[in-house]
């Protein structure tokens, strides 16, 4: 599964709640109290430090693949030590922070209060440790085929729970969100691949865009799959009702805007590595060259 392609999801935790306090128990000056923002409830509360490790073991993952297929040699140290840096957690923390901030506006706060809401409920809990072990599971290659695997039996036989995911899948556009986010990663790849010199003769950019759109329907197929296979895995757990119960709140306005705000995150996430993963590719070729 290529990096482009994985899925995006929107996870939460319970808020931190502090005890209540008496009347005698005065709250410090606002000048020693901080407030704390929306955007820096909203991060707590959807457990995205914990998820960044894990992007950082699928590209690492995803790179050995790349290697054997672009180096004469495969994969090798500096290749890795390469691809570990640029994927450094606290590094990509801080893209998906300042994409995610880029994105939000006056119309975002509210529906980021209900978002938050949602996720500080059991049922948000629960969600989101399912979504984070979801995602660490489908890194073994095994369990990853085992997931699409289930997805297709599922299909054949028409699961009721399928039909479900495909109704969240449906309702928060998310494949086809996905799908423009892969192939505007895969053109950022390009694009750095062809700025560092790797390509032995020179493409333009309207070559690199008409190849990079050449892939769509590649893509979207792709998408489909892993991105159902992922959820039909992750929430096996959950009851009808509390499957519906996320997806009425996913399909809802504050949903929506979640979606949005999170998905402009990644856009930047994906893109800016992306671009760096082709420039590093390209001088990896010259190197192994050399």
């Amino acid at each position: 599964m290529t990096r482009w392609l994985l899925m995006i999801l929107a996870v939460g935790v319970a808020l931190w709640v502090s005890p209540s306090r008496g009347l005698a128990d005065e709250p410090p000056a606002a000048a020693q109290m901080p407030q704390v923002t929306s955007e820096a409830r909203l991060w707590a509360v959807l457990r995205l430090d914990e998820l960044m490790p894990t992007l950082q073991a699928e590209a690492l993952g995803q790179a050995d693949e790349m290697a054997q297929m672009l180096f004469e040699r495969g994969s090798d140290a500096g290749w890795v030590e390469g691809v570990a840096a640029i994927h450094q957690p606290q590094r990509l923390a801080g893209l998906l922070r300042s994409g995610m901030q880029a994105a939000l506006d006056d119309r975002s706060q509210a529906s980021l209060e209900e978002a938050i809401a949602f996720y500080a409920t059991t049922l948000g809990q629960q969600i989101i440790e399912l979504d984070l072990a979801g995602r660490r599971a489908m890194l073994d290659s095994d369990t990853e085929a085992g997931a699409i695997q289930a997805y297709r039996d599922a299909q054949s036989i028409e699961a009721p729970r399928l039909a479900q995911i495909n109704h969240l899948l449906d309702g928060t556009d998310l494949i086809e969100q996905n799908v423009a986010s892969g192939l505007n990663a895969a053109l950022a790849f390009a694009q750095g691949f062809r700025d560092a010199g790797g390509y032995q003769v020179p493409m333009s950019e309207a070559e690199i865009l008409a190849d990079t759109w050449a892939r769509e329907d590649e893509i979207r197929l792709q998408t489909r799959e892993w991105v159902t296979a992922y959820l039909y895995l992750s929430y096996a757990p959950l009851t009808t009702d509390e499957l519906g119960a996320f997806i009425d709140f996913a399909t809802s306005d504050a949903g929506a805007v979640l979606w949005d705000v999170q998905m402009a995150g990644f856009d930047h996430l994906y893109e800016t590595t992306s671009y760096e993963m082709g420039q590093a590719a390209a001088l990896h070729i010259s190197g192994q060259q050399l």
